[in-house]
């Protein structure tokens, strides 16, 4: 397998930034139909905010390990908003289900 020259990983790089912002549209009209349709909040809201909680995770990770200080800082705080909207979102279930 041969290495990738600068051209090809942005043309792969723009493909990706595309595709992601394909999915977050339609996850979102998706989430608005479902809410408009029945007043509720099921898998697509799910998917919608943990795709990006992954994304901005993932992102932190990989400048704390390029060397960047503030990475770890940045990824503490991810990981409580984290385990907040996991939490919050548990009351949620049980109390309103």
């Amino acid at each position: 397998m041969k290495k990738m020259d600068e051209m090809e990983l942005s043309i792969t790089l723009q493909a990706i930034k595309w595709s992601w912002s394909y999915m977050i549209l339609i996850l979102a009209l998706w989430m608005i139909y479902e809410f408009v349709q029945g007043n509720s909040i099921n898998i697509p809201v799910l998917l919608l905010v943990s795709q990006n909680m992954v994304f901005f995770i993932a992102q932190q990770i990989l400048t704390q390990r390029a060397g960047d200080d503030r990475g770890r800082t940045n990824l503490l705080l991810w990981l409580a908003c984290t385990v907040i909207f996991l939490a919050a979102g548990a009351l949620l279930l049980f109390f309103f289900r």
